[in-house]
Formats: C-alpha cells, structure tokens, sequence
C-alpha cells in the first residue's frame, strides 16, 4: 500500500493538523523514511489534487482550492503539451 493509499484510508474525513501531523509520522514509519523536520501537507495536497479521483484532500481544502492552487499537470498530459508545442515551432 502507498502512502496515498495509507492516508486515504487513514484519514476518511477533514481532519486536525494534528491528526494529520501524526498519520504523515505513521506513513513515515510504515514507510521505513525518515521523518523530515518541516515536512508537511503542501506536497501532499499537490499530490492528492493531481492524482487521486476525489480532489478534495484529507487536511480539509475545499474542492475549488484543490482544483485552482494545487492541482498541477500530470507527466503524460506535460509530454502530449511539449509534442504539440514542438509540432508548432516545426511548422513555423
């Protein structure tokens, strides 16, 4: 089980920074990472925005907030934009 997989079984529901401070210790440990002072949920909220189905994260932001400030790309959406680009300077 990932740690996406870990937290979205954990976390069912909005939840406390605390609670969410401690399950990212947990995933941490299951893991076998070290935990990293600063380490927090901006990345994860990136990560559940992009790539899990339902975009609202578990530490509470609404859908809107998912959608507009942390959802970015996917790898395979960047590559099928840079061959397009490309295609078009070709041409020109």
């Amino acid at each position: 089980m990932g740690w996406l997989d870990f937290l979205k079984k954990t976390l069912t529901a909005p939840q406390t920074y605390k609670k969410l401070r401690r399950a990212l210790r947990e995933a941490e440990q299951l893991a076998g990472v070290p935990a990293v002072r600063g380490r927090s949920f901006h990345a994860f909220n990136r990560t559940f925005a992009t790539d899990a189905e339902d975009p609202r994260a578990p530490s509470g932001q609404t859908e809107e907030t998912m959608r507009r400030i942390y959802r970015q790309p996917k790898p395979a959406e960047k590559a099928v934009l840079a061959m397009q680009l490309d295609a078009l300077r070709r041409e020109a």
